[in-house]
C-alpha cells in the first residue's frame, strides 16, 4: 500500500462517518453500559488525573461515549475526530466539552497539550503500515509522563 492509497482510505473513512454518524450514534451510543470492563479501564485511567488535567478522547466518534463518561465524572476531556458530522453530534451531547475537528495522524494542536489520551476502537481504521503516524502524534501531544489508554479490536488491517 502506498501513500496515495492510504490517503484514499482515510478520505473514505471520513466520508462514511460523515454520512453514518447519526445511525452509528443510534446503534452504539449506549454500548458502554454493557461493557463493564471498558468502564473499569476508564475508571482506573481516571485515577491518574485531577480536574485540572486535560485529557483527549481521540477518535471520539459521534457519541464521544468514552470521553463523555470521564467528562461526566468531572474531568476536563476534549474530543477529537476527523468527521464533522461526528463532532457536531458529539458536541450536541456534550455542549460543555471542547471538540477538535482534526486528523489523529497529524493534528494542528500544540505539543504537550494533554496529560492523558484515550482512544477506543479507532486505530483499526489506520493500516498497520501507517500506525506509526498515530503513535508519533500521540507522543507529541502528550505532556512528559502523560498517560495513554488505547483499546482496539482484535485483528489487523494490512
Amino acid at each position: 500500500m502506498n501513500l496515495h492509497e492510504y490517503e484514499a482510505i482515510k478520505q473514505n473513512v471520513r466520508r462514511t462517518y460523515d454520512v453514518a454518524a447519526l445511525d452509528y450514534h443510534s446503534l452504539f451510543r449506549n454500548e458502554l453500559d454493557d461493557h463493564e470492563y471498558d468502564r473499569s479501564l476508564l475508571d482506573r485511567f481516571a485515577e491518574n488525573f485531577s480536574p485540572e488535567s486535560i485529557l483527549c478522547d481521540i477518535g471520539c466518534g459521534p457519541s464521544a461515549e468514552y470521553g463523555g463518561y470521564l467528562f461526566s465524572k468531572g474531568l476536563n476531556v476534549h474530543g477529537l475526530d476527523f468527521s464533522k458530522s461526528c463532532i457536531d453530534n458529539a458536541r450536541a451531547l456534550y455542549p460543555n466539552m471542547v471538540f477538535h475537528l482534526d486528523d489523529m495522524t497529524n493534528t494542528a494542536l500544540p505539543d504537550g497539550m494533554f496529560d492523558g489520551i484515550l482512544s477506543f476502537y479507532a486505530l483499526f481504521h489506520i493500516p498497520r503500515k501507517f500506525q506509526h503516524e498515530v503513535f508519533s502524534e500521540f507522543r507529541r501531544l502528550l505532556k512528559p509522563n502523560g498517560k495513554l489508554l488505547l483499546v482496539t479490536h482484535k485483528g489487523s488491517l494490512t
